[in-house]
């Protein structure tokens, strides 16, 4: 075994744009896009308490005084001549007061400027997820405020001139998206727009935004500014948006599996080092028993144990192991999981499918007619678990798959 294979990044990514009485979600699960509406962000959080990602195109973050520097400046400038689609912050005093004129008083009296009506019709929502981040500090500075336009300028390579409220702009928006969704069902958005009573740009920003949730997971992403202030809340004033030259970056890393074996245990022992000092909580061990897995790997003992690795270069990165079985009185063959692990740095890369569906090769290899394992409860993992086609997940909690000889 020495496959090589590209595989799609896995995890949960929010993106969340405002909409008439509520917010449009996009939620990209493991390669499938939903779109959604809610009511408020609460309900959100109520459906999505865990998630790999989350961005929204919402203000985080608020000014007390013009010494205090926000993005939104840096966003103008790049995305001339389309910069006035970044509408000015106010400023948490001006967040405070409920009627327009007040709203223009106290920005004035913090930050020197009055205040256009586009940035006090967008108060209501400011102060909804200000209010969110200061009830949840656990969301605090994991929620994080993005610009679809800025994404997509960013995506495309160039601003877009075309207006998103015009179908050329969406056709022009859905054409980007469709490029970094491969295989991915996009919907009509003027279809979907009716039946969420939204608007067709609202779910195209969301999608957005979810895209760009994704790349930062893969570390196509930066900050505007680099080194962003933290407002008087404790909240960053930031824009989180993809690297200029992400799409050419966004190519997986080439991962190769292999078998465990008397020439790549050092690698599988070095993994197994890493693993326990990053999350010796996962581990059964609190070292690795290096004289005794090299006596194992060459035992006869374990010859029906058996460990595929995935690589990168000269790194393990991740494995599996299973246990191949039968029954002599009515001949089915079974295998169990034991272990599959990947190590934090390398997930929502496609790590652990690509271990599954080498697993699964063997097993169509050797005539298996299921296999079972016991499922991690974390969440996380469920979402894994979920996405696996034709098996059963039990509530003990157990996940059986049963194989076929069509099944691969």
């Amino acid at each position: 075994m020495n496959s090589k294979m590209k595989e799609p990044v896995t995890g949960l990514f929010l993106g969340a744009d405002g909409c008439k009485d509520g917010w449009i979600v996009a939620a990209i699960d493991n390669e499938m896009l939903r779109l959604e509406k809610y009511r408020n962000i609460n309900c959100i959080i109520e459906k999505y308490p865990e998630f790999d990602a989350f961005l929204i195109d919402m203000v985080i973050g608020l000014p007390d005084n013009d010494r205090q520097k926000r993005p939104d400046k840096f966003a103008r400038k790049e995305l001339n001549p389309r910069g006035s689609t970044v509408f000015s912050v106010p400023s948490r005093a001006a967040v405070k007061e409920k009627t327009y004129d007040r709203q223009k008083a106290a920005n004035f009296r913090s930050l020197g400027k009055s205040l256009s009506k586009q940035s006090s019709a967008i108060i209501p929502k400011i102060r909804e997820i200000d209010g969110f981040m200061s009830a949840h500090p656990e969301y605090r500075n994991r929620i994080d405020e993005s610009h679809p336009e800025l994404d997509f300028a960013r995506l495309n390579g160039s601003v877009l001139l075309s207006r998103k409220k015009e179908k050329i702009g969406i056709e022009d928006r859905v054409g980007i998206i469709r490029k970094f969704l491969p295989g991915t069902m996009v919907p009509d958005l003027y279809d979907k727009a009716k039946e969420l009573k939204c608007n067709a740009d609202d779910l195209a920003d969301a999608i957005c935004l979810a895209v760009t949730a994704r790349l930062k997971t893969q570390g196509l992403c930066e900050t505007i500014p680099d080194q962003p202030e933290k407002d008087s809340n404790g909240l960053y004033m930031k824009l989180t948006v993809p690297l200029k030259d992400a799409k050419s970056n966004m190519k997986p890393a080439c991962v190769r599996y292999e078998f465990l074996s008397r020439e790549n245990v050092d690698l599988y022992i070095d993994y197994l080092r890493s693993a326990m000092k990053l999350e010796p909580e996962m581990m059964t061990a609190e070292s690795a028993d290096e004289s005794g897995i090299r006596e194992r790997v060459n035992s006869q003992f374990f010859m029906n144990t058996k460990s595929i690795l995935a690589l990168i270069g000269g790194q393990a990165i991740g494995r599996i192991e299973y246990h191949f079985y039968g029954c002599l009185q009515d001949g089915t063959r079974m295998a169990y999981v034991d272990w599959v692990y990947v190590l934090p740095g390398h997930r929502h890369m496609g790590v652990a499918q690509g271990l599954f569906r080498e697993f699964e090769q063997q097993c169509s290899e050797n005539h298996i007619d299921q296999y079972y394992l016991i499922r991690s409860e974390k969440p996380e993992a469920d979402r894994f678990y979920h996405s696996f086609c034709d098996a059963e997940l039990s509530e003990t909690p157990l996940l059986r798959k049963y194989m076929s000889t069509d099944a691969l």
